[in-house]
């Protein structure tokens, strides 16, 4: 199959591009002696790997897109429940709801801003110039080294791959297509992490205060997550965790608690059944004191004094079970408030980590459904680009008129 060698200014694609226009390779040395005449263009060899302009690449778009994405979701659902709270709740915590929206809406602004200027730096193809360019003319060196054929391409450290074709409606054709099916794929990224946003915005204004720290947090679990899956998967479980330790905490403090009041509470019936049951000796003394006292006889004056002892004895034991009962009392509605704190902190443990469960398993769900959709349209691009690709290489009349110079190569 007949290959023609590569000039400077020839149409190259990516299947990663979003620019929907094709650019062109370029010197990169410093030699340019050898020519095309037919042209007036420096001839390529695997040194040059300078591309005229940015492919837009789709990795970086969809990184710093989809981030950008996630936060504004994310004030999306605490501003939605900042104004549930605020049309039905009281006006001290209507006033922390919207406080956590303003954190957010304005943590949200420093990632946007923060965003466009790491893209500008970043999106750049500049990555190229420290690629390798694949099946050269190992046979022919131009400035003495292996010269680029039309078969050459390059596998970007972005993930993308850099194809060179010749014809220059044909690489148009293909640039359109690839872009299309890449900007696709996007709109999944940013529709998804959107929504994932929401959500997440929504469970942590449910369960607890969103400020700096738990934004940042949602950051990072995100760059995780698009760096490692399931590295991000395990971020996520650790997060929840985290946002149950001080659940747990509360928890521990409120059964600790009641259990304190219902030893207080105990303590207190038992003072009371104990003074009770002093009251009943001594009433119990009293009576049978009395009937001795109601006999004439020698022991008439000693079962008086006898009697009138132990009713004084009842009477201020009578006193006293009435402080003991009063603080049984209070010491039985304590009992009953510190288990219903118990009771409470445990529900919102349950329910903080029932909220934050579901919302991960949902949201991990959505992240799967939208890199399956994501995938078509990138693995269309990669097909497309291939077929016009090999399209363009066995258009021999063109690899034979393109530079008047062509290279034989088995197929």
């Amino acid at each position: 199959m007949k290959q023609s060698f590569i000039r400077q200014g020839t149409c190259v694609v990516c299947t990663n591009m979003t620019c929907s226009m094709p650019q062109k390779i370029g010197v990169t040395r410093a030699e340019r002696y050898v020519m095309n005449t037919k042209a007036n263009e420096p001839l390529l060899n695997i040194d040059d790997r300078k591309i005229s302009a940015s492919f837009c690449c789709r990795n970086p778009i969809s990184f710093y897109g989809g981030l950008c994405a996630l936060c504004v979701g994310i004030c999306i659902g605490v501003a939605f429940i900042a104004a549930v709270v605020f049309t039905g709740g009281v006006a001290a915590v209507a006033a922390a709801a919207f406080a956590t929206a303003k954190a957010a809406l304005i943590f949200t602004g420093g990632v946007v801003v923060g965003s466009a200027l790491a893209y500008a730096v970043d999106h750049d193809c500049d990555e190229t110039l420290a690629c390798k360019w694949e099946l050269p003319h190992e046979g022919v060196m131009i400035e003495g080294r292996p010269a680029l054929l039309n078969q050459s391409y390059m596998n970007c450290s972005r993930g993308g791959q850099i194809m060179i074709i010749l014809n220059e409606e044909t690489a148009a054709k293909a640039a359109k297509y690839i872009s299309s099916c890449n900007t696709n794929a996007l709109w999944w990224q940013l529709g998804s992490q959107a929504v994932q946003g929401v959500l997440a915005g929504m469970t942590m204004a449910a369960t607890g205060p969103v400020g700096l720290v738990e934004m940042n947090i949602n950051v990072a679990i995100y760059c995780i997550s698009e760096y490692d899956k399931d590295l991000g998967k395990a971020a996520t479980v650790a997060d929840i965790a985290n946002s149950a330790r001080e659940d747990a905490v509360a928890c521990k403090m409120a059964t600790e608690s009641a259990k304190e009041a219902k030893a207080s509470a105990d303590a207190a019936n038992k003072a009371v059944s104990a003074s009770e049951k002093k009251m009943a000796e001594q009433k119990s003394t009293a009576d049978r004191a009395g009937k001795t006292a109601s006999k004439p006889g020698r022991e008439q004056a000693a079962a008086r004094w006898e009697q009138s002892k132990a009713q004084k004895g009842y009477n201020m034991e009578q006193g006293r079970c009435e402080n003991l009962k009063n603080k049984s009392t209070k010491a039985a509605k304590n009992h009953q408030r510190a288990v219903s704190n118990r009771n409470v902190a445990f529900k919102t443990l349950f329910n903080g980590l029932a909220l934050n469960i579901t919302t991960a398993i949902f949201n991990n769900w959505i992240d799967d459904c939208s890199n399956d959709q994501e995938g078509m349209p990138i693995d269309k691009a990669a097909k497309r680009a291939d077929e016009m690709n090999m399209l363009d290489q066995s258009n021999e009349p063109v690899n034979s008129t393109f530079m008047g110079i062509v290279a034989n190569v088995n197929e």
